[in-house]
């Protein structure tokens, strides 16, 4: 096991102290980190997530480890091992969501993915036993609570619960925190019982329409097209503005409509709406408002609500996978402000302490 970013010791910064697992882009990471939490220690098994993590929370130590083969004593130990002395205040996070997602149309109950719920409860469990966390954020598909799934989500929600967690869950829009997408996810959070035994949590939405895709998009250059040999010199606007190459007649022949979303391999955006959900499979993302090509990963990730700045990693593939599996950081920022509300003044002072501005 390798830690990436060990260069500074988690007395070093500020903030309310995490540990987050199956992180992925860290969209849920950094919108946490906007409303004044810290990921000490970040864990991942994807090689593209790492790197990514790694490229956008230098602050954080990044560990590779497949959690659905480890106990959760190792998950422990290794927070012992990279953060000194200091305890985490919660968990966030949330497992691979495919299992659940209803755009699965081949959803298998011995899926492993399924399994990592129940991984992601016994670390919860453990870390409350060793270091008494106050509270946990879980993020998933809504299709967890459907009929089809919603034993699994009860069965998750009482091993919290006999945990010693209160759980709430609810069904969010993203787009109400002001990004360009309806994008509906579950979160559950349960609060410390025995440290928090009044707070009342509110999992609420945004006060904010989704924005429109022009207000996102509008005045980009050209992206750069993918090919085999492509060189980071070769992308000059941005490391993510790549697009696969439109080789398809349609992007030439009239048939694609700006807001048709009717066919599965070519959904076409509309300037004046907000984007279909971003959530690509087989590399189909979405197509440019002009109908002229498909959207690049960078487009893509600016409809999820990541910063400018933020700078995916992998292979073209990899980038389309991560952007389409992320948190948009709004709305982990939303979350991370409905806990605070919840338990803010009851944290002990010397977290508070921590908390950046």
């Amino acid at each position: 096991m390798t830690a990436k970013n060990n260069t500074m010791t988690s007395k070093d910064a500020s903030g309310i102290p995490l540990l987050s697992l199956f992180s992925g882009a860290g969209g849920l990471d950094h919108g946490f980190k906007a409303a004044g939490f810290r990921t000490v220690l970040a864990i991942d098994i994807n090689q593209a997530a790492l790197d990514t993590y790694e490229a956008n929370h230098p602050d954080s130590t990044v560990i590779p480890l497949d959690l659905s083969q480890v106990e959760p004593q190792v998950v422990v130990e290794t927070w012992r091992e990279f953060s000194g002395d200091e305890s985490p205040e919660g968990i966030i996070g949330g497992p691979p969501c495919q299992g659940f997602s209803s755009a699965n149309v081949h959803q298998d109950a011995g899926d492993p993915r399924r399994q990592l719920l129940f991984k992601y409860a016994e670390i919860v469990e453990s870390f409350k036993e060793f270091f008494d966390i106050g509270f946990f954020a879980f993020e998933n598909v809504p299709g967890l609570a459907n009929r089809r799934h919603k034993e699994l989500l009860a069965d998750f929600s009482l091993m919290c619960e006999e945990a010693g967690f209160n759980i709430t869950s609810e069904i969010i829009d993203a787009g109400t925190f002001g990004i360009a997408q309806h994008r509906k996810r579950l979160v559950v959070v349960g609060l410390n019982k025995d440290r928090y035994p009044n707070a009342e949590l509110q999992l609420v939405e945004g006060d904010s329409k989704p924005l429109h895709v022009d207000e996102v998009l509008a005045d980009l250059p050209e992206p750069t097209f993918w090919a085999r040999n492509l060189q980071q010199e070769d992308i000059p606007h941005h490391p993510n503005h790549v697009a696969m190459n439109p080789k398809s007649r349609r992007f030439t022949d009239g048939s694609l409509v700006p807001g048709n979303g009717n066919g599965l391999s070519f959904k076409v955006l509309s300037w004046e709406a907000p984007s279909y959900t971003v959530a690509y499979g087989n590399n189909e993302v979405h197509v440019h408002p002009d109908c002229h090509r498909r959207l690049s990963v960078y487009e893509a990730m600016l409809l999820q609500g990541f910063p400018q700045r933020y700078n995916l990693k992998g292979s073209f593939t990899d980038q389309v996978r991560l952007i389409s599996d992320a948190v948009p950081p709004p709305l982990g920022k939303g979350i991370a402000n409905s806990v605070l509300e919840a338990i803010g003044d009851r944290l002990e002072e010397s977290v508070i302490g921590l908390a950046g501005p």
